[in-house]
């Protein structure tokens, strides 16, 4: 059987499908129905947040966000990410300035001063920074929050691989994915949770092209249940322009039926974490299997090693399909050419290694030996 990295996890598919039977009962797909907002209340519940809003997916819930922001300011983020970070931030109508990451993946503080005090001589207009949360990993260095403090700089995180880490929202704002090869699967998916509620009245109308009516869905009656409720024309009315990046029921549902178990998602991706731990490091007797931090979901096995290349060679030939993520650093991809040598290293060295539901301990076993095999060779 091949190996995969993010192959989809589906904790009680018995589940979703009680859940999808009830969707076609009630007769509402889409427009923010009644799964999406028990969704939306469940991860309230798990992030700690005050609001959360669901959106189609975790690049358009960044987009969304950052268009809040004003048009041809500058964002500061990191090169070394996902292509989306970066895509949503040119799509909001922004500017990137990229900083340098640490080998912990988390923002250079000491580039990130540099980049303040040159921005400043340079009266460029930052409005906002935007750490990303890596491989499940969660940064909540205070020392970040003191510099976005004393620029008046909002902080946006793109916390794509980080839901169930914390029960605390960090920042003005954190989002979320719901991606199939994410911890919590639904199918497609983005959440931004956040403690501001008139950024989260903002972001319910851009998603439902600015729309601004009496009812933003299904309401209860008086028993609870859920009632379908169809606004008239009369009763809508268009506040600017907005978009079409509402998340669907059964989209919801999915992500509900696995968030509903996410102590034992973290729990089994803990023990896979674990155990690839033991078998590579304490054998090879040095750090391959990255310890990505004391707040973490384990959602991904994060490895570095300079024969990277080479690793993966070995791996395939076992059907051991293990990624290069991140391979390129985003801002290639445009042109720009900052000097982030930490982000240029890691981009040379880091894999990961399969994880997630289908990978029991005998898998993790076979795998951790195939990569001190590539090793030791």
């Amino acid at each position: 059987m091949p190996y995969f990295v993010g192959r989809p996890s589906v904790f009680d598919q018995r589940e979703f499908q009680s859940y999808v039977d009830d969707i076609f009962a009630l007769g509402v797909l889409t427009n923010n129905g009644k799964y999406v907002q028990l969704l939306e209340a469940k991860v309230a519940e798990v992030s700690g947040a005050a609001h959360v809003v669901a959106l189609s997916n975790a690049t358009l819930a960044l987009e969304l966000l950052l268009s809040t922001l004003p048009r041809h300011s500058y964002v500061i983020a990191p090169s070394y990410t996902f292509i989306a970070t970066t895509t949503a931030i040119f799509r909001a109508g922004l500017r990137p300035i990229f900083v340098d990451v640490t080998d912990h993946f988390k923002i250079d503080l000491n580039h990130l001063r540099q980049i303040l005090a040159d921005c400043r001589a340079k009266q460029l207009h930052v409005t906002a920074i935007m750490p990303v949360n890596l491989y499940g990993g969660m940064d909540i260095d205070p020392a970040l929050f003191e510099l976005a403090t004393a620029h008046n700089l909002k902080v946006f995180y793109d916390s794509a691989h980080t839901l169930g880490t914390s029960c605390q929202v960090y920042g003005d704002a954190e989002v979320f994915s719901l991606h199939a090869t994410k911890l919590v699967n639904g199918f497609e998916g983005g959440l931004v949770a956040t403690n501001n509620a008139h950024l989260a009245i903002r972001l319910r109308q851009l998603r439902n092209f600015n729309y601004l009516t009496p009812h933003t869905g299904p309401i209860k009656n008086s028993e609870g249940e859920f009632v379908p409720f169809c606004p008239a024309d009369e009763e809508q009315g268009i506040y600017s322009y907005g978009t079409n990046a509402k998340l669907s029921e059964i989209h919801a549902a999915m992500a509900l039926s696995n968030l509903n178990h996410i102590g034992e998602l973290i729990a089994h991706y803990k023990a896979n974490h674990e155990r690839y731990r033991m078998l590579i490091n304490q054998r090879l007797g040095y750090e391959v299997v990255q310890e990505i931090g004391p707040f973490t979901n384990y959602s991904y096995v994060v490895c570095r090693h300079l024969k990277r290349d080479a690793i993966l060679d070995h791996l395939k030939t076992h059907e051991i399909f293990a990624r290069k993520y991140f391979y390129h650093l985003t801002h290639q991809q445009f042109g720009y050419q900052p000097q982030v040598p930490t982000s240029a290293q890691l981009v040379q060295e880091v894999f990961c290694l399969p994880t997630g539901l289908t990978i029991d301990a005998d898998d993790v076993a076979f795998i951790a030996e195939q990569v001190v095999v590539a090793l030791t060779e």
